[in-house]
């Protein structure tokens, strides 16, 4: 399965250039790139993880100092922070059902605190709360779409859900 995925799309757009010359933002439009392709949520996942594993192993020996793989995940943490002013417990509760791209709102129902997700305290903590269409672009950007089923953004960069994801092209890709 690794032979094929990196044998068939892993390989043509890596194979040849330093690990250090890779960017988050390369490894979310190639994302992009694969999906629009037409390859599947799940082999776009394969691929990103693939490429992710080799840089994880690279980071450990020293080679580079960052897994860019993993930033593509941590900027849209960090995006949606800096765009609702939730705390970071509330922004990794979200989950995509919560995250609506087209009328650029968030709906806050639940946190992620001491390592477990949790009911919010008040009625007054469950909101809608907007964001920007800046923000917006750049969570499709990055090559994120809200499917159908609960997803955090904490977990690996993935594209959409395996079976129910829709895709949003990025406008800068």
């Amino acid at each position: 399965m690794y032979l094929w995925t990196w044998t068939a799309h892993v390989e043509q757009k890596w194979a040849t250039r330093k690990l250090l010359s890779i960017g988050a933002e390369e490894v979310a439009c190639w994302q992009q790139e694969l999906l629009s392709g037409g390859l599947g949520p799940r082999t776009v996942l394969g691929c990103v993880q693939l490429l992710g594993s080799l840089l994880r192993h690279a980071r450990r020996f020293k080679s580079i100092p960052t897994n860019v793989c993993e930033d593509v995940s941590t900027a849209l943490l960090i995006n949606l922070a800096a765009h609702t002013g939730l705390r970071l417990g509330k922004v990794i509760g979200l989950g995509w059902p919560r995250v609506d791209l087209e009328k650029g709102v968030v709906s806050v129902v639940r946190q992620f605190t001491a390592g477990a997700w949790s009911e919010l305290k008040t009625a007054n903590s469950r909101r809608r709360i907007p964001i920007s269409r800046r923000c917006c672009d750049s969570c499709s950007y990055i090559g994120y779409a809200p499917p159908a089923s609960s997803y955090s953004p904490l977990r690996s960069a993935r594209p959409s859900t395996p079976a129910t994801g829709t895709r949003t092209p990025g406008p800068r890709c």
